[in-house]
């Protein structure tokens, strides 16, 4: 029994150590772009619009926001609905926990919160379900609309949203016949329920690739003598340079979704958007701390909290 333990554990083990020495030589390949254009960084740095750089901020923190919207929307597309502030205080007080080796203890530690206001084990892994679905789902549909021409967008994408929307039926069925759900006998109203729910999720969705992208174009035109890409260019290739990094091994994508966005740039805006890259990825790290800490002041505001171990 021991060494079948140990003979499953030695997938994971080969994949952190990949995924460290991924991290590890994306972010000595972004240290050597920084190093071979510190001129034009010193430039951007010195010449830096402080007014974009303070808009980036709250676009970052609505992206923050409809993430943990989008999740509560999810658990409502299974059935369980959440008051908004348990259902961000959850989402906010375990996301943290993503920075921790492995990258994936924010999901037992939002279950673990969850759980506190009678979400069942069952429930949440359900709405994280649909959750990685719609967040990767659109990421996919962004992906391919960058590189996609002419008529095949108004073919592909389109026939994309509609198996999303039917993967996430499948979701929900699946859900509901394994938890033994009563079915109501108005199929038409569950049936539009269904869509209006997850119509809006999938509006969030793309919401916060917009928000996220948005905040990167921000910042590469606030860097002065910088040719400005358009926004709807800026999303996509920010889109697919996330996507990059979350396929990578990498831990949560750094370094690689960094090194990435400068690649895909072209025409001189590579440094350019490595740098507003940095700077996305640094506001995140305090936003998320900020949020962490209101999370906790939430809590301590929370009386009679029913705790309930899953």
């Amino acid at each position: 029994m021991n060494a079948l333990r140990g003979a499953r554990r030695v997938p994971s083990k080969i994949i952190s150590i990949a995924g460290t020495i991924t991290m590890l030589l994306s972010l000595y390949f972004v240290f050597r772009q920084i190093t071979g254009n510190w001129g034009q960084i010193s430039d951007s740095l010195t010449g830096l619009h402080l007014s974009s750089l303070i808009l980036a901020i709250p676009l970052v923190f609505l992206m923050l926001v409809l993430m943990g919207l989008g999740w509560i929307l999810c658990l409502n597309l299974v059935g369980r609905s959440i008051r908004l502030g348990d259902g961000l205080y959850s989402y906010f007080r375990s996301n943290i926990l993503r920075y921790l080796p492995g990258s994936i203890w924010h999901y037992p530690g939002r279950g673990f919160y969850a759980g506190m206001f009678g979400i069942s084990i069952r429930e949440y892994t359900a709405s994280i379900t649909l959750e990685l679905l719609f967040l990767l789902g659109t990421c996919a549909i962004l992906v391919l609309g960058n590189f996609a021409t002419g008529k095949w967008i108004f073919i592909i994408l389109p026939f994309l949203v509609v198996l999303l929307w039917l993967a996430s039926f499948l979701v929900v069925k699946l859900h509901r016949s394994r938890s033994n759900i009563t079915r109501s006998s108005n199929t038409k109203r569950n049936l539009t329920n269904f869509l209006f729910l997850s119509s809006l999720i999938l509006v969030i969705y793309f919401l916060i690739w917009g928000t996220f992208g948005t905040a990167i174009s921000v910042l590469i035109m606030a860097q002065p003598g910088i040719q400005r890409p358009t926004l709807i260019d800026t999303i996509l290739k920010n889109t697919t340079a996330w996507g990059v990094g979350f396929i990578s091994l990498s831990p949560l994508g750094i370094g690689v979704r960094e090194i990435s966005l400068s690649a895909i740039f072209q025409n001189g805006l590579g440094t350019a958007a490595l740098l507003a890259g940095l700077f996305v990825r640094v506001i995140e790290v305090v936003l998320e701390l900020f949020l962490w800490i209101l999370s906790t002041l939430y809590e301590r505001r929370v009386i009679n909290l029913p705790h309930k171990s899953i």
